[in-house]
Protein backbone atom coordinates (compact mmCIF):
# COMPACT_ATOMS: atom_id res chain seq x y z
CA UNK A 1 0.00 0.00 0.00
CA UNK A 2 1.25 3.70 -0.94
CA UNK A 3 0.92 6.00 1.89
CA UNK A 4 -1.09 9.24 0.28
CA UNK A 5 -4.06 11.38 0.28
CA UNK A 6 -7.07 8.73 -0.46
CA UNK A 7 -10.80 9.38 1.07
CA UNK A 8 -9.60 7.22 3.89
CA UNK A 9 -6.52 6.66 5.59
CA UNK A 10 -3.86 4.10 5.00
CA UNK A 11 -3.76 1.27 7.55
CA UNK A 12 -1.29 0.90 9.70
CA UNK A 13 0.61 -2.23 10.95
CA UNK A 14 -2.15 -3.64 13.57
CA UNK A 15 -5.09 -1.89 12.54
CA UNK A 16 -8.17 -3.86 11.86
CA UNK A 17 -8.89 -4.54 8.38
CA UNK A 18 -11.71 -2.47 6.96
CA UNK A 19 -14.71 -4.63 5.29
CA UNK A 20 -18.56 -4.79 5.58
CA UNK A 21 -20.47 -7.23 6.76
CA UNK A 22 -23.82 -8.95 8.18
CA UNK A 23 -24.35 -9.19 11.94
CA UNK A 24 -26.88 -10.05 14.52
CA UNK A 25 -27.38 -7.66 17.38
CA UNK A 26 -26.78 -9.74 20.68
CA UNK A 27 -26.76 -6.62 23.28
CA UNK A 28 -28.56 -3.73 22.71
CA UNK A 29 -30.04 -0.77 24.50
CA UNK A 30 -31.27 1.14 21.36
CA UNK A 31 -34.81 0.96 20.27
CA UNK A 32 -34.01 0.91 16.18
CA UNK A 33 -31.74 -2.35 17.02
CA UNK A 34 -33.22 -4.95 19.43
CA UNK A 35 -31.57 -8.02 20.32
CA UNK A 36 -31.60 -10.32 17.41
CA UNK A 37 -31.84 -7.99 14.67
CA UNK A 38 -29.59 -8.75 11.62
CA UNK A 39 -28.14 -5.79 10.72
CA UNK A 40 -25.09 -4.77 8.04
CA UNK A 41 -22.23 -2.52 8.50
CA UNK A 42 -18.80 -1.55 8.03
CA UNK A 43 -17.69 -3.48 11.03
CA UNK A 44 -14.08 -4.57 9.56
CA UNK A 45 -12.69 -8.12 9.80
CA UNK A 46 -13.63 -9.26 13.62
CA UNK A 47 -16.12 -11.52 15.07
CA UNK A 48 -18.00 -8.39 17.75
CA UNK A 49 -18.39 -4.74 16.83
CA UNK A 50 -19.33 -2.53 19.27
CA UNK A 51 -21.61 0.55 18.19
CA UNK A 52 -24.34 3.09 19.16
CA UNK A 53 -25.30 2.85 15.88
CA UNK A 54 -23.43 6.06 14.57
CA UNK A 55 -19.91 5.25 15.47
CA UNK A 56 -20.67 2.34 12.74
CA UNK A 57 -23.56 3.57 10.23
CA UNK A 58 -25.60 0.36 10.55
CA UNK A 59 -28.76 -0.79 8.28
CA UNK A 60 -30.95 -3.53 9.42
CA UNK A 61 -31.44 -6.30 6.93
CA UNK A 62 -35.04 -6.21 5.75
CA UNK A 63 -36.89 -10.04 6.87
CA UNK A 64 -36.78 -12.23 3.74
CA UNK A 65 -33.83 -10.66 1.70
CA UNK A 66 -30.74 -12.99 1.63
CA UNK A 67 -27.54 -12.08 3.65
CA UNK A 68 -25.77 -11.95 0.44
CA UNK A 69 -27.69 -9.34 -0.92
CA UNK A 70 -27.20 -7.42 1.62
CA UNK A 71 -23.05 -7.36 1.10
CA UNK A 72 -23.35 -7.18 -3.11
CA UNK A 73 -26.78 -6.33 -5.08
CA UNK A 74 -27.92 -4.61 -2.00
CA UNK A 75 -24.63 -3.02 -0.60
CA UNK A 76 -21.54 -0.80 -1.82
CA UNK A 77 -21.44 -2.75 -4.95
CA UNK A 78 -24.88 -2.31 -6.15
CA UNK A 79 -24.34 1.02 -5.36
CA UNK A 80 -20.96 1.49 -7.16
CA UNK A 81 -22.93 0.03 -9.94
CA UNK A 82 -25.86 2.30 -9.67
CA UNK A 83 -23.86 5.79 -9.52
CA UNK A 84 -21.24 4.50 -12.24
CA UNK A 85 -24.24 3.89 -14.91
CA UNK A 86 -25.94 6.92 -13.45
CA UNK A 87 -22.61 8.72 -14.67
CA UNK A 88 -22.18 6.96 -17.57
CA UNK A 89 -25.60 6.87 -19.40
CA UNK A 90 -27.03 9.88 -17.82
CA UNK A 91 -30.33 9.80 -19.99
CA UNK A 92 -30.51 5.79 -20.27
CA UNK A 93 -32.26 3.55 -17.24
CA UNK A 94 -30.24 0.83 -16.58
CA UNK A 95 -30.61 -1.45 -14.47
CA UNK A 96 -27.17 -2.48 -12.32
CA UNK A 97 -27.79 -5.94 -12.17
CA UNK A 98 -27.88 -6.41 -15.77
CA UNK A 99 -24.07 -5.88 -16.25
CA UNK A 100 -21.20 -7.22 -14.18
CA UNK A 101 -20.77 -4.71 -10.85
CA UNK A 102 -17.56 -4.97 -8.94
CA UNK A 103 -17.09 -7.27 -6.61
CA UNK A 104 -19.35 -10.41 -5.73
CA UNK A 105 -22.27 -10.05 -7.89
CA UNK A 106 -20.27 -11.30 -11.01
CA UNK A 107 -21.34 -14.80 -11.34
Amino acid sequence: MENRADYVAPLEIGDLMRGNGVGRVIESNHAQFPVGTLVCGGFGWQEYALSDGRSIPLRPVPEGVPLTASLSALGTTGLTAYWWSAAAFPATTIWPGTFPAPGTTST
